[in-house]
């Protein structure tokens, strides 16, 4: 990770945030905000942004920065080990190169998992390498790592469009695509990005499977097609239900309220979601952007629908 931070700096990138032993670092909106989450003590992850929001940044440097530094570090283990550790037996020297054998061993565990060109439950660093080889990839990367820094910051989210979105950050820039179009109220659009979403679908993790679907079930409330939210919600998989009604980005918490209000029909959940969602948007001031005041509205506008359609809630 120190390698990553020299070279993506070399590259014209920045560090976002960084998660580590507890502490969330986040600089996305240019200051440092530190919070701490005990759950979270043993995750470690780093995000980068190119500086500027230039999309036309190589995100290369970065993948390979991790490689190299870890090729020194090894190479600095090694010398240890024959020069204090080898061929010596019960002396501090012996237990100074035998320690460095020992961590480097262990410690090389992380780039193996990294070197596999294969994707995972996050992309390693040999496929984002691979995967962001052509021009119109290593720009989706760029706006993929934009957008994660304005969800943080709570500032607007880039839309950027493709010919296609035939790969795995193409695809995760139809989300923004869609957000736009719906806050604009081009709702034909946002059906067509939509759709577009759920063909791509085979590029997403699991995690992220359930976005257009979620969303699909937000815009039939929204035009009043309560059937056809019921019947996309009853059509997804058990473990991608649980997800949908479980907020994670700020633009979940309408279709989650939704869904527990109006399919559900449990009030404590809405009121539980409602006092999440203003815990959320209150952490990005008074002034908010176009993206946090046009979620605010539309989430008035999901309880305002579930006080009508539901009344006996009592929301």
């Amino acid at each position: 990770n120190a390698g990553k931070i020299i070279f993506a700096k070399i590259a014209g990138y920045r560090v976002s945030y960084i998660k580590i032993l507890g502490f969330l670092i986040d600089k996305s909106n240019g200051k440092a905000k530190i919070k701490f989450d005990i759950l979270s003590f043993f995750e470690l992850s780093l995000q980068f942004t190119p500086k500027d929001d230039d999309v036309k940044k190589n995100p290369k440097l970065i993948f390979l920065g991790g490689f190299i530094a870890e090729f020194i570090l090894v190479v600095v283990a090694l010398v240890l080990f024959f020069v204090l550790g080898f061929n010596q037996v019960k002396t501090t020297r012996s237990a100074i190169g035998w320690t460095a054998l020992f961590i480097m061993s262990y410690g090389f565990l992380t780039p193996l998992y990294e070197i596999l060109p294969f994707r995972q439950d996050f992309p390693t660093d040999m496929f984002n390498l691979l995967v962001t080889s052509n021009e119109e990839d290593k720009i989706a990367f760029n706006v993929v790592l934009i957008n994660k820094k304005n969800e943080h910051a709570g500032k607007d989210y880039m839309p950027y469009e493709f010919e296609n979105y035939d790969s795995f950050y193409k695809c995760r820039v139809l989300h923004a695509n869609y957000l736009d179009h719906l806050y604009a109220s081009r709702l034909e659009k946002a059906f067509n990005v939509l759709e577009e979403m759920r063909y791509y679908n085979k590029y997403l993790n699991d995690a992220d499977r359930y976005l257009p679907y979620g969303e699909m079930i937000y815009l039939h409330f929204f035009i009043n097609d309560d059937k056809g939210a019921d019947a996309t919600y009853l059509s997804m998989k058990k473990d991608d239900k649980k997800v949908v009604a479980t907020p994670v980005l700020l633009s979940d918490y309408r279709t989650a309220l939704l869904i527990a209000g109006l399919i559900s029909s449990d009030s404590e959940k809405v009121k539980e979601i409602e006092a999440k969602f203003e815990k959320a948007t209150k952490e990005f001031g008074n002034e908010p952007s176009k993206r946090i005041a046009k979620e605010k509205e539309l989430f008035m506008g999901a309880i305002n629908k579930i006080k009508t359609t539901k009344p006996e809630l009592h929301i």
